[in-house]
């Protein structure tokens, strides 16, 4: 089979966990496949593709000149994210390439012009979109429940949002470096200053829901060139279905994720661990809003937080720092337990999969994709449900021991691959 892969790169291109599920797909596929990679490249007035040499050796190509990527930035001016774009000038080696490819397995649909799929369309190929976000619909990829709560984030994002001109400088690896410097990291986050009481002015809103519906018809006509849409949890699933045609769940993983017995070290206190960054939307406020109450009254315990964020200080916050997957066997034998209240809805949830797989109980919300494979009591619909449920553990984490008194089913990655291959690609039930 021959299969074609778009996404936004491999590292040091991109990196989380889109990236990371692309390349394990890509490296699984490459041992009975014919395989190639495509990530957005450069601005270019015309579509170019450069060969990309890479440890993995992978057939990875840059494809420059396409429509800029706002990635979680939001959008400033949804004009620069319409286009159309004659491909005729690279058709030749499009052909050369891709005129036989059976599968076009896209990871997000940003930057892409209609015209690219129609070619795919046009030679037969079927075209697959895995869920990884919710772009097409918001254009923070942050969704949320409440539909008024989800407009304010997407035009505070976009009073925020980068012009198209940093969104393109942004593609060249050096720039994420610079982005540790001052003056260059407030090119990418800038901070509009709400005005009237932190109340957004009305103006924004209307021109928001103006401009946007917009970006989201273009969207739309995106999504209507795409055969099936693969939704990584029943939680994607749910907002797709809504939207799009042939929508069919398959719950997904990474290569480095088994089913590992982790004996843990003895604590006399309760390991909560954090992974990630430290904003609100990934519930990290509300922990801090608990264990803030909790403390006053109970100090058994203590809050590990992995990651690049060093943000609060408090007396049972410990910063652990950047981590790697091959650390996670060393890390897991001193948590007890992880959280993952996450606000706003999580497509699927890495973090949330890792800890279940090194046996590590985890409590997530009503949000997450990931809560599907959560013991049940551990899904929390608000604050004093995380409240009551740390404090009861806080007092007697022995009851963790009872956590995983459910059939967990994690598959291995090469399991998964083929599920891929047979139920997404040939349609096989």
């Amino acid at each position: 089979m021959k299969i074609l892969h778009y996404c936004l790169g491999i590292p040091p291109y991109a990196t989380g966990g889109l990236t990371i599920y692309a390349l394990d797909l890509v490296k699984s596929q490459m041992k009975n496949n014919e395989v190639f990679m495509i990530y957005p490249g450069y601005k270019n007035k015309n579509i170019k593709l450069k060969k990309i040499k890479n440890k993995e050796n992978i057939n990875l190509y840059r494809i420059d000149g396409l429509l800029p990527l706002a990635l979680t930035y939001g959008v400033a001016n949804v004009n620069d994210f319409i286009g159309h774009k004659d491909i005729s000038i690279i058709k030749k080696e499009f052909d050369k390439l891709f005129l036989n490819v059976d599968i076009l397995h896209l990871h997000t649909i940003q930057g892409l012009y209609p015209e690219i799929l129609e070619y795919f369309k046009n030679n037969n190929t079927k075209i697959i979109l895995t869920t990884h976000d919710f772009y097409p619909f918001s254009l923070s990829t942050k969704l949320y429940e409440d539909e008024l709560l989800n407009i304010k984030n997407n035009v505070i994002k976009s009073l925020n949002a980068p012009s198209k001109n940093i969104l393109y400088l942004n593609r060249y690896p050096f720039i994420n470096k610079l982005k540790k410097i001052k003056i260059i990291k407030k090119l990418f986050n800038k901070k509009y200053k709400i005005k009237d009481d932190d109340k957004i002015e009305e103006k924004y809103y209307k021109n928001y829901i103006i401009e946007s519906n917009k970006l989201y018809s273009f969207y739309n006509d995106i999504l209507n060139l795409i055969d099936l849409i693969h939704a990584n949890s029943k939680k994607s699933y749910e907002v797709y279905n809504k939207k799009c045609k042939n929508v069919k769940k398959l719950l997904i993983t990474h290569e480095k994720i088994k089913k590992y017995n982790i004996i843990k070290n003895e604590n006399d206190i309760l390991n909560i661990a954090y992974f990630g960054e430290e904003i609100e939307e990934k519930g990290f406020n509300l922990i801090l809003d608990v264990l803030d109450e909790i403390y006053q009254n109970n100090k058994n315990f203590i809050l590990k937080c992995y990651g690049y964020d060093n943000l609060y200080k408090r007396a049972y916050i410990k910063y652990m720092g950047h981590y790697k997957l091959d650390d996670l066997k060393i890390i897991y034998k001193d948590i007890d337990l992880v959280l993952f209240p996450t606000l706003n809805i999580e497509s699927f949830g890495f973090v949330g999969l890792e800890a279940l797989a090194y046996n590590t109980p985890l409590i997530t919300s009503k949000n997450a994709g990931i809560k599907e494979l959560c013991n049940k009591d551990y899904i929390i619909n608000d604050k004093d449900e995380l409240k009551e449920l740390l404090i009861k553990i806080i007092n007697d984490k022995s009851i963790l021991n009872n956590y995983f008194n459910y059939d967990l089913e994690i598959k291995d990655f090469n399991e998964h691959a083929d599920d891929v291959i047979n139920i997404l690609y040939r349609g096989e039930s």
